[in-house]
């Protein structure tokens, strides 16, 4: 479980950065779910990298990653993290600390959480294990269109050239734009129905189906504007078809 520390802001900021040699800026996303669930996922798109445990998108709260060197993330070593943080500070301050097999203090995250995360520490997050990989993510622009009276969802992607469209029987309209992140154009293949679109009203995330019962992030639509507070599907994904445009 997380533990808790008095240290201030700047007291963590100038422990880690008496501990590592260089710094530079990230986002993670702390995750949690009723299932009880949990993960970390952290990217650091200016050195490449990012850390997941559980979870493969997120970018909430930004905050400062501290290391060595980059090259000791390219290691396929699994990595555990402990969470600290200080309710007392206004915001709340929160550090992710991380460790290689061998216990070595790998790197360090600290946040002000200007996401008011630090609330479900107690009982929701919790403490564990991951890997640092090379960050492959991109970035567009997207269109998430839905006529009131149509049965079908469309995600636009024009800079892309690509589609992606799924069947939302519910009456209500919706007309946004947003950012678009994903891996690879590879992986969005026109005619390719057996892709799963997993919403709710801050993202759509997109998986493709792998047998039976795997599956692979491919990409992930966060809108300017919140989806209807009814759209969310997280328990029943739906099937989406790509096509060109």
């Amino acid at each position: 479980m997380p533990s808790t520390t008095s240290d201030s802001w700047a007291k963590q900021l100038s422990d880690l950065a008496t501990n590592f040699e260089k710094c530079c800026g990230a986002a993670a996303l702390f995750f949690w779910s009723v299932h009880s669930a949990t993960g970390l996922r952290l990217e650091a798109p200016s050195i490449m990298y990012e850390f997941v445990d559980n979870f493969n998108f997120g970018h909430d709260p930004e905050g400062v990653l501290f290391f060595h060197n980059k090259s000791d993330f390219n290691s396929p070593e699994k990595v555990s993290y402990k969470i600290v943080y200080n309710r007392a500070a206004t915001p709340a301050v929160v550090r992710v600390d991380f460790y290689g097999e061998d216990d070595d203090y790998k790197a360090g995250f600290i946040t002000n959480d200007t996401a008011n995360m630090d609330t479900y520490l107690d009982c929701n997050v919790k403490d564990g294990i991951g890997k640092f990989s090379p960050y492959h993510g991109a970035v567009t622009y997207g269109h998430l269109h839905k006529n009131t009276t149509s049965t079908q969802t469309r995600l636009m992607l024009d800079p892309i050239g690509r589609q992606a469209t799924w069947t939302n029987d519910k009456k209500e309209s919706i007309d946004t734009i947003g950012s678009f992140y994903f891996n690879a154009m590879s992986d969005f293949v026109a005619g390719t129905a057996n892709v799963v679109a997993d919403y709710n009203k801050e993202r759509v995330a997109f998986y493709q189906k792998i047998g039976s019962d795997d599956e692979k992030f491919i990409g992930v639509f966060y809108p300017n504007i919140a989806l209807p507070a009814g759209d969310d599907n997280h328990a029943k994904p739906v099937t989406a078809t790509w096509k060109d445009i």
